[in-house]
């Protein structure tokens, strides 16, 4: 799960932020969350208390805190030469103060999508982050679907059903187990023989059954119930 923060002190510009990157993510089919804070002083307490922020988009002319501050909080006080910062601002003059944060880039208002997307393939590329595929044959012929387009993969008769997040429906002949060993275990989730779920996708859960986004409820079976539930419980404290 990919975790990006947006701290600005303009509630349309921290709106149009998330649309340009929730549309960047949906493109792509890559997981992420996005918090959203309006001051450097909220930014600072939430970086002090978590370890889990991977990218921030940082206005400078915040007040009080500004975004210099905040940068500097990051790299001196904290020791984070981990999470990358993308600074925005209307104004052009801070090149000299942004460099001691080690910023990604900087972006000049207003934004755009394209001016959003370009920096964004620029920090997945240099994270390793892309879409990855699933790949299994119909009829002979080699189909791909991207990993965070299925929601969950389900086994019956010698068939393996691909349920995607869209409602869709791809069915091929195969073993659930063959498909388990060519999908990553850091995605997927083997909750009963029939079952292969995406961690991503799964909307509640109880000790026997989860539920996935599309409302589809599956059984646990008895032998997995004590490893998922802790699996689960891992997967969301990352």
């Amino acid at each position: 799960m990919y975790r990006i923060g947006i701290c600005d002190d303009e509630i349309g510009i921290c709106n149009q932020l998330e649309g340009f990157i929730e549309k960047y993510m949906k493109k792509r089919y890559i997981s992420g969350e996005i918090e959203i804070f309006y001051t450097g002083e909220t930014l600072c307490q939430y970086l002090k208390n978590h370890e889990n922020i991977n990218l921030i988009f940082l206005d400078i002319e915040l007040p009080q805190i500004n975004g210099v501050q905040v940068g500097g909080y990051l790299r001196n006080v904290l020791k984070d030469e981990v999470t990358d910062i993308i600074y925005i601002s209307s104004k052009t003059s801070y090149a000299l103060e942004l460099f001691q944060c080690r910023p990604l880039d900087f972006i000049i208002k207003p934004l755009s999508y394209e001016k959003i997307e370009r920096v964004l393939d620029i920090v997945m590329t240099r994270n390793g982050i892309k879409s990855k595929n699933f790949e299994f044959q119909i009829g002979g012929i080699v189909q791909k679907i991207a990993l965070q387009q299925i929601a969950y993969f389900k086994s019956d008769n010698k068939k393996i059903h691909i349920m995607m997040c869209s409602g869709d429906e791809k069915v091929f002949n195969g073993k659930l187990s063959e498909v388990a060993n060519k999908v990553p275990d850091s995605v997927f989730l083997q909750i009963h023989k029939s079952y292969l779920i995406n961690y991503d996708y799964v909307s509640e859960y109880s000790n026997d059954w989860v539920r996935m986004i599309n409302g589809d409820i599956l059984s646990i079976s008895k032998v997995n119930r004590k490893n998922v539930k802790i699996a689960l419980i891992q997967h969301e404290m990352q």
